[in-house]
């Protein structure tokens, strides 16, 4: 064939190739791991935690994961700038040859330097096929002990996941306690129970629950309330069953509504006189009881 002909006969070639290389880099890891692995994939809100991610991140399987991929990027760079380098001495050498010549040594070049380029990627891809492969048998024939370590290095240790957890209830908790300067009322059961209520009819279709807690929880609660002048109602059966039937953020429901607006009309004329005056008589009829939620 002639000298064009060649030339696209070799991007042909580089194109079938390209094409081979691609479907095994994509399916030898399935096919070597039986696709278990990844179907093991699952969404997992653990992992989004931030304090986890930073423990995964430094394992020793991550870093030697960081340590192939840079050499896999240096080596792909050399071979790059090596081509380059042998380009300009190439291109200086057809200058002065006829079309015909300078397209057909071009494609033997190109064609050269496609294949360069293609083996040590091939190689890096089978091996890091069979590095997978070796690494899934080798998990598969763990003991339960093993098993248990590998997770500890990767995932973080118990241990830390506990302080993990224990700093996000702090935060949470932080977060809950500044909200109540912002409560309209807060009902108490005297000693076990508080819950803060607000309500504003500009955005609010219902009072919410802004905070809730028990025991030294609750306790806090008042003493948050008190600091910022927070109306506090003694309604013991009210506040207990908000506590038990209702979470942070929720609405009060319906059957509720004439009691809590009474004990929100209290809590007004309190702030607006600074006086404190008498609760009124107030009654109500419990909703349904939630799955798994008691009223007592």
């Amino acid at each position: 064939p002639d000298a064009s002909g060649a030339f696209l006969i070799v991007l042909f070639i580089c194109a079938v190739v390209l094409l081979v290389i691609w479907i095994i880099s994509i399916f030898a890891p399935l096919f070597l791991v039986n696709f278990k692995a990844y179907f093991a994939l699952q969404f997992n809100l653990e992992r989004l935690d931030v304090f986890a991610g930073f423990a995964r991140m430094f394992s020793v399987m991550v870093l030697l994961e960081v340590v192939k991929n840079i050499f896999k990027t240096i080596l792909i760079l050399g071979i790059s700038f090596a081509y380059l380098y042998g380009l300009f001495a190439f291109i200086r050498s057809i200058v002065d040859l006829d079309f015909d010549l300078a397209l057909e040594n071009t494609t033997v070049f190109i064609f050269n330097g496609f294949i360069l380029l293609m083996i040590p990627l091939l190689a890096i891809a089978i091996g890091d096929a069979v590095l997978q492969w070796f690494n899934f048998r080798k998990q598969i024939k763990m003991s339960p002990e093993e098993m248990k370590q590998e997770l500890k290095e990767t995932e973080g240790s118990p241990e830390l996941r506990a302080r993990q957890r224990q700093r996000q209830r702090q935060i949470a908790s932080s977060r809950m306690m500044a909200a109540i300067e912002r409560a309209d009322v807060v009902l108490a059961n005297p000693e076990h129970y508080s819950v803060a209520i607000r309500y504003d009819p500009q955005r609010m279709s219902a009072p919410i629950i802004l905070a809730k807690g028990a025991d030294e929880v609750a306790l806090r609660i008042r003493e948050v309330a008190k600091e910022h002048e927070v109306p506090i109602a003694q309604i013991p059966a009210l506040a207990r069953y908000l506590f038990n039937q209702l979470d942070i953020g929720e609405s009060i429901p319906a059957p509720l509504f004439e009691a809590i607006a009474m004990v929100l009309a209290w809590a007004y004329e309190v702030k607006d006189t600074g006086m404190n005056k008498d609760l009124p008589e107030i009654s109500f009829k419990p909703d349904v009881l939630k799955p798994g939620r008691a009223l007592i």
